[in-house]
Protein backbone atom coordinates (compact mmCIF):
# COMPACT_ATOMS: atom_id res chain seq x y z
CA UNK A 1 0.00 0.00 0.00
CA UNK A 2 1.08 3.51 -0.76
CA UNK A 3 2.40 5.54 2.18
CA UNK A 4 -0.35 7.60 3.78
CA UNK A 5 0.48 11.29 3.94
CA UNK A 6 -0.52 12.41 7.44
CA UNK A 7 -2.39 15.60 8.19
CA UNK A 8 0.01 18.54 8.09
CA UNK A 9 -0.03 21.55 10.43
CA UNK A 10 -2.60 23.46 8.35
CA UNK A 11 -4.82 20.37 8.14
CA UNK A 12 -4.65 19.97 11.92
CA UNK A 13 -5.46 23.64 12.46
CA UNK A 14 -8.51 23.33 10.19
CA UNK A 15 -9.61 20.07 11.85
CA UNK A 16 -9.18 21.47 15.36
CA UNK A 17 -11.27 24.51 14.42
CA UNK A 18 -13.96 22.40 12.75
CA UNK A 19 -14.17 20.01 15.69
CA UNK A 20 -14.40 22.87 18.19
CA UNK A 21 -17.03 24.78 16.18
CA UNK A 22 -19.13 21.74 15.28
CA UNK A 23 -18.97 20.36 18.83
CA UNK A 24 -20.19 23.72 20.12
CA UNK A 25 -23.04 23.79 17.59
CA UNK A 26 -24.00 20.24 18.64
CA UNK A 27 -23.99 21.27 22.31
CA UNK A 28 -20.95 19.20 23.29
CA UNK A 29 -19.41 21.12 26.16
CA UNK A 30 -16.14 19.34 26.98
CA UNK A 31 -13.17 19.21 24.65
CA UNK A 32 -12.67 16.46 22.09
CA UNK A 33 -9.29 14.86 21.42
CA UNK A 34 -8.30 13.99 17.86
CA UNK A 35 -5.93 11.04 17.68
CA UNK A 36 -3.82 9.88 14.76
CA UNK A 37 -3.32 6.25 13.81
CA UNK A 38 -0.22 5.71 15.95
CA UNK A 39 -1.93 7.25 18.98
CA UNK A 40 -5.00 5.07 18.42
CA UNK A 41 -2.89 1.94 18.28
CA UNK A 42 -0.96 2.93 21.40
CA UNK A 43 -4.04 3.93 23.39
CA UNK A 44 -6.62 1.35 22.43
CA UNK A 45 -4.87 -1.66 20.92
CA UNK A 46 -1.89 -2.07 23.24
CA UNK A 47 -3.41 -5.20 24.80
CA UNK A 48 -3.62 -7.04 21.46
CA UNK A 49 -1.07 -9.51 20.21
CA UNK A 50 1.04 -8.57 17.18
CA UNK A 51 -1.27 -10.25 14.64
CA UNK A 52 -4.45 -8.69 16.07
CA UNK A 53 -2.78 -5.28 16.29
CA UNK A 54 -1.68 -5.52 12.64
CA UNK A 55 -5.27 -6.31 11.62
CA UNK A 56 -6.63 -3.34 13.57
CA UNK A 57 -3.92 -1.14 12.07
CA UNK A 58 -4.93 -2.22 8.57
CA UNK A 59 -8.61 -1.63 9.40
CA UNK A 60 -7.83 1.96 10.43
CA UNK A 61 -6.59 2.57 6.88
CA UNK A 62 -10.04 1.83 5.43
CA UNK A 63 -12.40 3.67 7.75
CA UNK A 64 -13.17 7.38 7.52
CA UNK A 65 -13.18 7.78 11.28
CA UNK A 66 -13.93 6.16 14.58
CA UNK A 67 -15.15 7.36 17.94
CA UNK A 68 -14.35 6.47 21.51
CA UNK A 69 -17.29 8.28 23.13
CA UNK A 70 -16.43 7.54 26.75
CA UNK A 71 -12.97 9.05 26.28
CA UNK A 72 -14.13 11.84 23.96
CA UNK A 73 -11.56 10.76 21.36
CA UNK A 74 -12.07 10.58 17.62
CA UNK A 75 -9.83 9.23 14.88
CA UNK A 76 -9.88 10.73 11.40
CA UNK A 77 -8.23 8.93 8.48
CA UNK A 78 -6.02 11.26 6.44
CA UNK A 79 -5.83 8.78 3.54
CA UNK A 80 -9.55 9.18 2.90
CA UNK A 81 -10.26 12.63 4.30
CA UNK A 82 -7.44 14.70 2.76
CA UNK A 83 -9.19 14.31 -0.57
CA UNK A 84 -12.46 16.04 0.27
CA UNK A 85 -13.49 18.79 2.68
CA UNK A 86 -17.06 17.57 2.36
CA UNK A 87 -16.10 14.07 3.55
CA UNK A 88 -13.97 15.59 6.33
CA UNK A 89 -16.79 17.76 7.68
CA UNK A 90 -19.39 15.00 7.44
CA UNK A 91 -17.09 12.52 9.17
CA UNK A 92 -16.37 14.98 11.98
CA UNK A 93 -20.11 15.54 12.44
CA UNK A 94 -20.74 11.79 12.41
CA UNK A 95 -18.07 11.03 15.00
CA UNK A 96 -19.15 13.96 17.20
CA UNK A 97 -22.68 12.58 17.17
CA UNK A 98 -21.27 9.33 18.56
CA UNK A 99 -19.68 11.35 21.37
CA UNK A 100 -22.88 13.26 22.05
CA UNK A 101 -25.09 10.14 21.91
CA UNK A 102 -22.80 7.28 23.00
CA UNK A 103 -25.64 4.75 23.37
CA UNK A 104 -27.34 5.53 20.05
CA UNK A 105 -27.39 2.83 17.41
CA UNK A 106 -25.56 3.44 14.15
CA UNK A 107 -28.86 3.87 12.28
CA UNK A 108 -29.84 6.72 14.64
CA UNK A 109 -26.45 8.42 14.26
CA UNK A 110 -26.74 8.08 10.49
CA UNK A 111 -30.23 9.61 10.54
CA UNK A 112 -28.99 12.54 12.67
CA UNK A 113 -26.00 13.04 10.38
CA UNK A 114 -28.24 13.06 7.31
CA UNK A 115 -30.60 15.60 8.91
CA UNK A 116 -27.68 17.88 9.84
CA UNK A 117 -25.79 17.65 6.55
CA UNK A 118 -28.71 17.32 4.14
CA UNK A 119 -26.99 14.43 2.38
CA UNK A 120 -28.99 11.31 1.70
CA UNK A 121 -26.99 9.90 -1.20
CA UNK A 122 -25.05 7.28 0.74
CA UNK A 123 -25.56 4.68 3.40
CA UNK A 124 -23.10 3.64 6.07
CA UNK A 125 -22.69 -0.11 6.27
CA UNK A 126 -20.25 -2.55 7.75
CA UNK A 127 -17.55 -3.89 5.44
CA UNK A 128 -19.32 -7.26 5.38
CA UNK A 129 -22.47 -5.87 3.79
CA UNK A 130 -20.83 -4.09 0.86
CA UNK A 131 -21.81 -1.19 -1.34
CA UNK A 132 -25.21 0.51 -1.08
CA UNK A 133 -26.63 3.93 -1.77
CA UNK A 134 -23.86 4.97 -4.15
CA UNK A 135 -21.00 5.25 -1.67
CA UNK A 136 -19.20 2.79 0.57
CA UNK A 137 -18.52 4.27 3.99
CA UNK A 138 -17.46 2.37 7.03
CA UNK A 139 -18.02 3.51 10.58
CA UNK A 140 -16.28 2.06 13.59
CA UNK A 141 -17.45 3.05 17.04
CA UNK A 142 -15.40 1.69 19.89
CA UNK A 143 -17.00 1.21 23.25
CA UNK A 144 -14.57 0.69 26.07
CA UNK A 145 -14.97 -2.47 28.04
CA UNK A 146 -13.36 -3.29 31.34
CA UNK A 147 -10.37 -5.00 29.71
CA UNK A 148 -9.49 -1.80 27.79
CA UNK A 149 -9.39 0.45 30.84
Amino acid sequence: MKQIRPFDDLDRELIDSLVRILATLLGIKNSITIADKDQMLALYYIHLNKKEKAKESADLDYIYGSAYPEDRVIYLNPRLLKRSYQALIETIIHELLHVKYPKAKESRIQHLEHSLTGRYDYTILSKKKGLQGGHFRVCKVIKRNESNK
